[in-house]
């Protein structure tokens, strides 16, 4: 169950390595029982982060607060978080059983009990039978289990996953998603997990945390970021966005006009308050543009069909490309190229405006 009460807090952390910055003054504040994704490019600093919570590298300035103690120079062991890492980290010498057991005893869990609480994990990961095989005798999903029942046992406060379904295939992936957030939103426990990959950040967390150039660009619900990007970087990341320069001009109601330098004028909604008009910056994704008969002119440059849609690339009379998805069952897949067509952007998209 998540709550308001902010459990784990990130106060002004600085890494650096010599003259290169890796994370960059964050502050957060994460709730008890929330799901939570660091989710950016590679060299981000989303990783350095994570391990910066667990204990494995000492941040050069701030200080890690969890449930309002100060831990920042407590050791890992000390401060009792689980860490799941992408490649697993088990021990391929011990059975299964060994593996989960291994932080137990690390901790010197009085040995009747050790027994009991790994056949408790394998029944909270689905692996009750598994206890004596060995890591390779597992598939990829069932070591991903295990490593998740290793880092459960020792009843940690806390929750890290370093890109833990990085190494599975697809399918595999989105099962291992539903199983993941299962066990998460079973036992109740707050959880942090590094991905760069947008669409596993959506489907699993609470909140996301948007980083980038080890700074965080933007925090919030999926929604939140996806439909009201607070930044070029954030909307261009997270989803497929095409930009578009020009001047901002009001129109009617809750509506906007853009024209490009080529005098193409699209009408838009706004996504949040437009203060001015003027030059500005707006950001459009596929499913908010749209094959019409009176909008801008334009040229078809290729139409693939990608599932219940079709990616359709045109060209506008002034040069500018978007790319638009259209349903497969308008009849976009046989557009040729060099077609005229005609776009516009969808009346009730709300599109993120930037100004300079």
């Amino acid at each position: 169950m998540v709550t308001d009460r902010a459990f784990l807090t990130l106060d002004d952390i600085q890494v650096r390595y010599g003259d290169a910055v890796a994370v960059d003054h964050i502050d957060l504040a994460i709730n008890a029982g929330e799901f939570v994704a660091l989710l950016g490019p590679s060299g981000c600093g989303k990783t350095t982060l994570l391990r910066v919570i667990a204990g494995f590298v000492r941040a050069n300035g701030g200080a890690v607060r969890l449930d309002g103690v100060d831990i920042s120079t407590l050791t890992p062991e000390a401060r009792r978080i689980g860490m799941v890492f992408q490649n697993y980290a088990l021990f391929p010498h011990m059975t299964v059983a060994d593996n989960i057991a291994y932080g137990l005893r690390s901790h010197r869990v009085p040995k009747e009990t050790i027994a009991p609480k790994v056949q408790e994990m394998l029944d909270v990961v689905r692996m009750d039978g598994y206890a004596k095989r060995l890591p390779r005798q597992l598939s990829g999903g069932q070591q991903q289990r295990v490593a998740l029942a290793r880092a459960l046992a020792i009843s940690p406060r806390l929750l890290l996953l370093d890109e833990p379904l990085g190494a599975l295939d697809k399918n595999l992936r989105e099962e291992m998603q539903f199983e993941l957030l299962r066990i998460q939103r079973e036992l109740g426990i707050t959880t942090i997990m590094v991905t760069h990959d947008q669409e596993e950040a959506m489907s699993m967390a609470d909140r996301i945390a948007v980083l980038n150039a080890g700074q965080v660009m933007q925090f919030g619900t999926a929604s939140e970021i996806y439909d009201a990007p607070s930044t070029p970087f954030v909307s261009g990341f997270v989803g497929n966005s095409t930009f578009l320069d020009g001047v901002l001009g009001k129109s009617d109601g809750d509506h906007w006009t853009l024209r490009t330098a080529g005098g193409v004028e699209l009408r838009f909604q706004s996504a949040g308050p437009c203060r001015r008009v003027g030059a500005a910056r707006i950001a459009l994704r596929p499913e908010q543009i749209e094959l019409c008969d009176d909008g801008a002119g334009a040229v078809v440059r290729y139409a693939r069909p990608m599932g219940p849609s079709t990616r359709v690339g045109v060209t506008l009379d002034d040069g500018t490309e978007l790319q638009l998805a259209a349903p497969r069952e308008r009849g976009a897949d046989n557009l040729p190229a060099g077609a005229r067509v005609r776009v516009r952007i969808n009346p009730q998209a709300l599109c993120p405006v930037f100004l300079p």
